[in-house]
């Protein structure tokens, strides 16, 4: 029931809300005499007294920017319509908390009401909106004015006269600021040049947050999370402003104001502020480590004793939480103290230490939140080592306590101490156990991994001929299996970090490992199946597609060993895309070697509504891919409505499969196609069947019996070329007779000089005595291709002896 007044109440409300807002704008663009005046303002009255028969009273309030009507708060949509924004600003002009309309309200109060209410404040009027409505009469409508202080404490409005009027202005605009900061303004209702120049002046951002804040202790607020909830409004205001003048360069100057401003706040509150309340503009770690760093002195240490406090009170709150925002919330605290330890002064990091462990926090983090409680206890040897200056607190520490500790090193950027772990580790290498070597392998191994899923790639042992002299040499199957296995971890370190020669160096003792086969191919196969993708794979495919040495040479291969899924799916994105693609013979060797997937891939391309360039991209991968399965995927392909994509299918099936009668009847079909390039490539297919149709068309062609009809000289000139290879003695005749005169008679029309060029070139390579006086006819030419290919058929002749 009580959600279905409140749903009641706020439809009411806001219908009278909009007849309201509808006869303000009326009164204030029409005058008062007309018909759409009067029939707005008659819809306000019938829908306040509708409301006003049910309640005694109808409150229209303002607080902390939001619109609440009879105390019931709309929601966020509601509060957004562009009625609930104009009245909350009507309210924030004439400084008023509050609207109510009695029960009695006659139409000369509303009209009366409406008419004051729409007015602009005039400059020298007396009084505020409360005042004015009396002095009009209105009666049943009560007004809650606001009242406000000054800025500073020792100055009034009244002082302000004393000082130029530029100081005056700038103190209203700051009180102004400070009522937006608070929330007593739904909008900052200033020009963009005038906010932008309150937020770059970093003492006028401060003196308003300070403001703020003695605002909220004068009126008995504590520190903790309720000052916090204030800090985090009262930022994500100021920020609100910067993002609505896109000004970068702003917003990093706030950034770095309010990292000083947090940073100055009681360790209490500055807790609450970072780990739940933190403002949007500033969760992120980056920002959160730069407060950390601007804290300074004895501050470090009581914001240490805020966090220990703090994690004690969500400890004690576990049970009573929703799981995943405790989770959320002590590791925001485990990244306090990690920033604490990274960025506060080193003679202070015992003394956290101690504190951790004084106060009981490692102990109990154990027992009710063991991973917590290994990252703590991670900061504290961490800080040991630092006091130390040396490995000895990790003594005593298993390898995965080790590691952790190691790969927190690495994130807060103490590479050095990460590389004295990693070479004393390798040392173990060289033991003369074989457990040792086997177990030192295995550590650097993990160690590798957990450095990746961080985002680092360190190359764990430097030198490779070390190491591959240390694999050649080892006897323990199991310690090699393990070598082999931190191989791959270098490998793929070496190629994150350009070292090309030691990449490839590395993959070629995997490969030869995972080739001989035996004991070792499975670690062999397992590492190079490790190199990682998109940091990899991916380059090595880009060099494949551009044939770039040396890494082309290997990429196949490796490519190969990867998951197929992953490589497919990019070829395929990469073929979709924007960038050229060629298929380069070792993109197709390691199409071949993907087989099925691919091809499955490639179908969905066909079949797709693709670019024209897609297409043709797909068909020459199948070609490059080969075999039955792809011949078969490629012969719709002749007859898709695009001709480039049907000249590139015929080509490649030609290739695919030459000699092939299965392909016959799809060339003879095709030399009926509207387009002669298409032809052109039926025609070549032709000359690759040893077959009396195939001949039969292409002799058809020569005599003028073309399926299209009259055809195109570069239709004709590919026929004389594949007919004379088809068939050298059937070819011989109409050949001749493309160079006789009498050529135009049989044909009906003139041979082309580019017809006569390849039918030159043709006889001298299959002719007798006989076509040397033709070949002669044509030295003198006036095309100069068909010139040309006469003198060099001519000099074929006299190679083959048919004249001097």
């Amino acid at each position: 029931m009580e959600g279905s007044r409140q749903s009641d109440l706020a439809e009411r409300s806001l219908n009278i809300l909009s007849s309201l807002h509808a006869a303000m704008v009326n009164y204030h663009l029409y005058p008062e005499t007309s018909e759409i005046v009067r029939e707005s303002v008659q819809r306000a009255k019938q829908d306040l007294d509708q409301a006003l028969s049910q309640w005694e009273s109808i409150t229209f309030c303002e607080l902390e920017g939001k619109l609440l009507i009879n105390d019931y708060c709309l929601d966020e949509r509601d509060q957004a319509r562009p009625n609930t924004v104009s009245f909350l600003r009507e309210l924030a002009r004439w400084e008023v908390r509050s609207i109510t309309f009695e029960r009695g309200l006659s139409d000369e109060d509303l009209r009366g009401f409406l008419e004051v209410f729409s007015r602009k404040r005039e400059a020298g009027v007396e009084g505020g909106l409360s005042s004015l409505l009396s002095r009009e009469g209105v009666g049943h409508v009560r007004v809650d004015e606001k009242i406000y202080v000054s800025m500073s404490k020792d100055q009034d409005l009244s002082s302000l006269g004393s000082g130029s009027a530029g100081e005056a202005m700038d103190m209203l605009r700051d009180e102004v600021f400070v009522r937006f900061l608070v929330g007593n303004l739904p909008a900052l209702d200033a020009p963009p040049g005038e906010v932008a120049e309150l937020l770059s002046d970093p003492q006028r951002v401060k003196a308003a947050f300070q403001a703020v804040m003695l605002g909220f202790e004068s009126s008995g607020g504590g520190v903790g999370t309720e000052k916090a909830r204030l800090i985090r409004d009262t930022v994500d205001r100021i920020f609100g402003l910067v993002d609505s003048l896109a000004d970068e360069g702003l917003r990093e100057t706030l950034s770095e104001e309010m990292v000083n401003i947090l940073a100055a706040l009681e360790p209490e509150t500055l807790v609450e502020v970072l780990s739940e309340e933190t403002p949007r503009a500033l969760d992120d770690a980056e920002t959160r480590r730069e407060i950390i760093s601007s804290v300074e002195g004895e501050n470090v240490l009581l914001l240490a004793e805020q966090v220990v406090e703090k994690y004690h009170r969500l400890l004690d709150e576990k049970e009573h939480m929703d799981p995943g925002d405790f989770e959320d919330i002590s590791a925001v605290l485990n990244e306090i103290l990690a920033d604490l330890y990274a960025e506060s002064d080193p003679q202070y990091h015992p003394r956290i230490t101690e504190l951790l462990h004084s106060s009981g926090l490692l102990a109990r983090l154990a027992e009710v939140h063991p991973q917590a409680g290994r990252d703590v206890k991670t900061y504290s040897v961490i800080a040991r080592i630092r006091d130390s200056g040396s490995l000895r607190p990790l003594e005593g520490l298993g390898d995965e306590e080790v590691i952790e500790v190691a790969a927190k090193l690495l994130e807060m950027g103490e590479r050095e101490w990460v590389d004295r772990i990693t070479a004393v580790t390798a040392r173990n290498l060289e033991s003369e156990r074989a457990d040792f070597r086997l177990r030192a392998a295995r550590f650097l191994d993990r160690m590798y991994l957990r450095f990746r899923r961080l985002g680092f790639n360190p190359v764990m042992v430097s030198d490779m001929d070390w190491l591959l002299g240390l694999l050649d040499r080892e006897s323990d199957a199991e310690a090699k299996r393990g070598m082999l296995r931190l191989l791959g971890d270098l490998a793929a370190a070496s190629f994150a970090e350009g070292r090309s020669e030691d990449f490839a160096r590395a993959c070629g003792v995997l490969l030869r490992y995972a080739g001989e086969g035996g004991a070792h191919r499975e670690a062999a196969e397992e590492a190079l199946r490790s190199l990682d993708f998109r940091e990899v794979g991916v380059p090595l495919l880009e060099s494949l597609v551009r044939d770039e040495e040396p890494m082309a040479s290997l990429a196949a291969e490796l490519l190969s060993r990867m998951e197929s899924g992953f490589v497919v799916d990019y070829l395929v994105e990469r073929l979709k895309g924007e960038e050229g693609m060629e298929v380069t013979p070792g993109l197709a060797v390691l199409c071949r070697s993907l087989g099925e997937p691919l091809l499955s891939a490639l179908s969905e391309v066909m079949e797709s509504n693709a670019r024209e360039e897609v297409y043709i991209r797909a068909v020459k991968l199948l070609e490059g891919i080969g075999g039955n399965a792809a011949v078969a995927m490629l012969r719709p392909s002749a007859r898709n409505p695009i001709p480039e994509v049907r000249k590139q299918a015929l080509r490649s099936l030609a290739r695919m499969s030459p000699g092939d009668p299965a392909l016959l009847p799809l060339f003879l079909q095709a030399l009926r196609d509207e387009a002669p390039e298409v032809r052109r490539e039926a025609v070549r297919g032709l000359g690759t069947i040893d077959d009396a149709e195939s001949v039969e068309a292409l002799l058809g062609i020569l005599q003028g019996r073309s399926p299209a009809g009259e055809e195109h000289p570069g239709v004709e000139e590919a026929a004389c070329l594949a007919l004379a290879r088809l068939d050298p003695e059937k070819a011989l005749g109409p050949l001749q007779d493309l160079l006789r005169r009498k050529a135009f008679t049989i044909r009906r029309r003139s041979v082309h000089p580019r017809v006569k060029a390849a039918a030159c070139y043709a006889l001298g390579q299959i002719g007798g005595p006989e076509v040397v006086g033709l070949i002669r006819q044509y030295l003198d030419d006036p095309d100069p291709i068909l010139r040309n290919e006469a003198r060099k058929a001519l000099a074929s002749c006299r190679r083959r002896g048919l004249t001097d």
